[in-house]
């Protein structure tokens, strides 16, 4: 499914087995709403997808890879719109993490989901991107306002340069924050999954960095 085993079985089996195998792994009609969704999305027609998200969920509430791709389209659409109009949407796609299976919550996609929400949030109560730079270039071991800058490039998508500041406060300090320089980063490395180079160079430069 998606280019992934699921299951498998060796040798061969009756007819009547062979079938409910195959019938186990056959889309429930939550799954069916969640694909229809993401062609929607694929497409551009993101208005569409949410409900058809929001659809499979009503049929599904435990599914819980439909409610990251809602909460993530809802994510998305309130990047790209006013504070006002966002915080709606940015307290559904809360709610909806809130609900993953507490097993699911260690995913990465869950954890970078939530780092990108927790930004937003926080976003709106942070200083201006230059008043944050002013105050690293008056003082580099300014953690915090590292840390602050991160979350509101992060807010905006700007994944790399704050990896740059995730990465200095990881190398200044990792206790820093229980070590949140090193853990917000491997959240971004997931938000940029569609880049997988970028996200290799990172690494690599992550791993030297912690066994210097």
């Amino acid at each position: 499914i998606d280019g992934r085993p699921v299951n498998a079985f060796v040798g061969a089996l009756p007819e009547s087995q062979l079938r409910a195998f195959i019938d186990a792994l056959l889309p429930n009609p939550s799954e069916i709403e969640r694909r229809k969704a993401l062609e929607l999305l694929a497409s551009g027609q993101t208005d569409a997808a949410i409900s058809a998200l929001r659809a499979a969920l009503a049929l599904n509430p435990a599914n819980d890879p439909a409610r990251w791709d809602l909460a993530d389209a809802l994510i998305a659409q309130a990047s790209g719109g006013t504070a006002t109009a966002a915080t709606p949407l940015l307290d559904e796609a809360r709610g909806l993490l809130d609900g993953v299976a507490r097993t699911a919550q260690a995913e990465p996609r869950h954890r970078a989901l939530s780092t990108r929400l927790n930004s937003m949030t926080l976003a709106a109560d942070l200083p201006q991107r230059e008043t944050l730079q002013e105050r690293i270039a008056a003082h580099p071991a300014d953690l915090q306002a590292r840390l602050d800058l991160a979350n509101l490039l992060i807010s905006r998508g700007d994944y790399e340069p704050a990896l740059e500041q995730l990465l200095e406060i990881a190398g200044r300090d990792r206790s820093f924050g229980d070590d949140i320089g090193r853990r917000t980063v491997l959240s971004v490395f997931e938000l940029m999954a569609a880049q997988p180079e970028r996200v290799a160079a990172y690494r690599r430069r992550l791993a030297a960095l912690l066994n210097r």
